[in-house]
């Protein structure tokens, strides 16, 4: 191995990479760096170890490693990590330059997927990728996310993910740039990064190609400081260029993470920040680090008993995973997500639903795998409840350290959005089922869509429940069409069609029921399923009905569903007077829904607002055609003129022309009823569904490199 001094001349024969190791008292851990480097696929490098004053031995670990390529440069001075990069760019023979940090492992395909990646795309300056961590024994503790060009683009404020030990750009950007001397403590990529983003074009490989060495106590200390650091670079970037929106949203971000960094030992959830389920060590990183060891001399051996076993033949790659499911309320949750849930169980997930308290979290089988957690969420704004909330689901997100948490509901999503960020969790997912703002005016309307655009940006993905609501919520600059789409062709979970079969139901069966409720055989019989509360159109569906029976119509309608009030929310809605008519029947909460459905004719649904209606794909697969409103949600769980009939909202008198029509039509009724099965089954069975939410999760916990 070369040693020459700072002043030698450098050889004619110019390898296409550069790699840049400054090091200072680096320890046992130099001789496993070398080595990664020299055990690289990719061949056509020089290393340039250059030492900053270093007063141990670290550099007689590698006495023995006899490799040309390797260049030792000594002065015996000081200087910092900045200087020594710059002396690197400077003395640097190829055409691209990459960093290693003293401790770190790269992989062996780390070059030439790099090299690869850069000579694919000329327009590209700079290429990182993702890395795990490990600690000083080499056991796998975690992961480093890697950010792509546009989310530091449109973000810059939350720093630049983008590992600085797995770097490799073209020597003329580095020539331009430059790293700042005297460098900031700990964040002399950030501050490159941030001078010069704005006319530089990143790339990322999603996976990872190295290993960072963190150790503990010191990382975490080292961690508050650089933040703090960082803070202070970007506070005079944004506010020199005049960007102060970025400026106060870095000192946000900076308030939140240091919160975590000092709540972090109260919870017990221990460092780093994105943590690998378990302690053990995957099989990839152990493939990587016996093939760097060979040969490697006293290099310490991982023992077996501590590598990640992989999933046999027949195991789904998502077992073992930790989800968190969380609505407001139990209504929502256990009946929307109840079956889904059970889904992601028995494939192996661990699986924990959390609500407020609710009858009908009694429904749901709880076991080793599935658990129900109770934290209350207010559905009004409460600030005192609410901030508790925020509390308690902070400190469970901490401590249970979920792979994600998948939010519904506005209030849940909020909050959760909001939990699950300080909390650091990998992937915070959101869908969206309906905007409460839509039928709301004023302040709060305001405040009602700033909650919705905190939730998409504080999200790592966020979904519809229906392709038309996406579209909205776009088209409202809600949050950036590209993050936000739909699974399969929507609905939370499907439908269950096992369970609503209308060949379940015998005709004594049907008359049994009938009879229960004080419906005559003749009668026809309308079904509302849902929360009778007025932005279902309960109103309308009243008027409605009563021009019906005004009009000599035998007809029965169901009002099947809880209250609005019995759910936490601020309804007036009165039905006393409704009521009076014996031909109406207030059901109330019923945990069957399909025994109402089994014995109803027509389905309807007068919503002034759906995220998508699952009730009305209940409706299709027992066979009944709906009548509904032409909102978006309801457009896409309805096909108008096929499986049912759509009129403008809050229409009482186009409602009840609707619901005439099917009433006058038995044999069109009929007509739309099988196709409403048919199109249920061909879209929206639940297997089907549960299946297409659970590739949705690997898709992101792969591009993750959590799996």
């Amino acid at each position: 191995m070369d040693n020459p001094s700072m002043s030698q001349v450098q050889p004619s024969n110019a390898p296409l990479i550069t790699v840049a190791m400054p090091i200072f008292n680096a320890g046992s851990c130099l001789r496993l760096a070398v080595l990664s480097i020299v055990r690289q696929t990719f061949t056509d490098w020089e290393l340039l170890i250059i030492d900053d004053g270093s007063t141990d031995n670290a550099l007689q670990d590698i006495d023995d490693i006899r490799d040309k390529r390797i260049r030792i440069l000594k002065d015996g001075a000081n200087k910092g990590l900045a200087a020594r990069l710059n002396e690197a760019i400077d003395l640097a023979r190829g055409r691209y330059l990459a960093r290693m940090d003293q401790d770190d492992v790269s992989y062996p395909e780390r070059f030439a997927r790099q090299v690869e990646a850069l000579e694919k795309d000329p327009r590209l300056d700079l290429v990182a990728a993702h890395a795990v961590t490990i600690d000083g024994d080499h056991r796998l503790t975690g992961r480093l996310p890697a950010a792509s060009q546009g989310e530091i683009i449109a973000k810059p404020w939350r720093g630049f993910y983008l590992p600085h030990p797995t770097w490799m750009g073209r020597i003329e950007w580095f020539r331009k740039f430059r790293y700042a001397e005297p460098g900031p403590y700990f964040c002399e990529d950030q501050e490159l990064l941030l001078r010069s983003y704005e006319e530089s074009s990143f790339g990322v490989i999603e996976e990872p190609l190295l290993a960072y060495r963190i150790r503990g106590k010191t990382a975490r200390r080292k961690l508050i400081k650089t933040r703090l650091t960082v803070l202070q670079v970007q506070w005079r970037h944004f506010l020199s260029k005049g960007q102060l929106f970025f400026a106060l949203m870095a000192v946000l971000t900076f308030g939140g993470r240091l919160a975590l960094d000092v709540l972090r030992p109260v919870f017990g959830a221990a460092y780093p920040i994105i943590r690998i389920p378990g302690e053990e060590i995957s099989q990839t990183w152990r493939s990587v680090l016996n093939h760097i060891q060979e040969g490697a001399g006293d290099a310490k051996v991982i023992s077996s008993d501590r590598q990640l076993r992989e999933p046999a033949p027949g195991i789904h790659p998502l077992a073992g995973r930790r989800i968190a499911m969380i609505a407001t309320v139990s209504y929502h949750l256990v009946n929307q997500l109840g079956c889904q849930a059970e889904y992601f169980r028995d494939i192996g997930m661990s699986v924990v639903l959390v609500s407020s308290a609710g009858p009908e979290i009694a429904k749901i089988p709880t076991g080793p795998r599935l658990r129900y957690e109770v934290i209350e969420i207010p559905r009004s704004l409460t600030p005192v409840p609410d901030l508790l909330a925020l509390v308690r689901l902070t400190k469970f997100f901490l401590t249970r350290r979920f792979d994600l948490v998948h939010s519904t509901t506005p209030k849940a999503g909020l909050l959760t959005a909001l939990a699950a960020f300080i909390a650091c969790v990998p992937v915070r997912l959101h869908t969206f089922t309906g905007q409460p703002w839509v039928t709301l005016r004023g302040p709060l309307r305001w405040a009602s869509r700033s909650a919705d655009r905190l939730i998409g940006l504080l999200n790592t993905r966020c979904y519809a429940d229906s392709g038309s609501q996406a579209a909205f919520l776009a088209a409202e600059g809600i949050l950036p069409a590209e993050k936000i789409s739909v699974i399969g062709h929507g609905s939370l979970a499907g439908v269950d069609m096992k369970r609503f079969d209308p060949g379940l139901w015998t005709e004594d069966r049907k008359r049994e029921i009938r009879r229960s409720l004080g419906i005559a055989p003749s009668a026809t019989v309308i079904v509302f399923v849902g929360r009778i509360s007025p932005d279902k159109g309960i109103a309308e569906l009243i008027d409605a009905f009563r021009g019906l029976m005004e009009a000599g119509r035998d007809v029965d309608l169901l009002l099947v569903g809880p209250h609005d009030r019995e759910r936490g929310g601020v309804s007036e809605f009165d039905l006393d007077d409704a009521l009076q008519c014996p031909r109406i029947h207030y059901l109330g909460y019923a945990p069957d829904p399909e025994r109402c459905l089994a014995v109803s004719d027509i389905f309807c649904l007068p919503s002034y607002r759906e995220g998508f209606g699952t009730v009305a794909i209940e409706a299709a697969a027992m066979g009944l055609p709906t009548v509904g409103t032409a909102i978006y949600g309801l457009t896409d769980a309805v096909a108008d003129g096929d499986t049912g009939i759509l009129v403008p909202p809050r229409d009482a008198r186009a409602l009840e022309g609707a619901l005439r029509r099917l009433l006058d039509h038995p044999d069109e009724r009929a007509r739309m009823g099988a196709a409403a099965r048919r199109r249920c089954f061909e879209r929206f069975e639940t297997s089907r569904v549960n299946a297409q939410v659970a590739a949705e999760y690997l898709r992101i916990l792969k591009k993750k490199c959590l799996i």
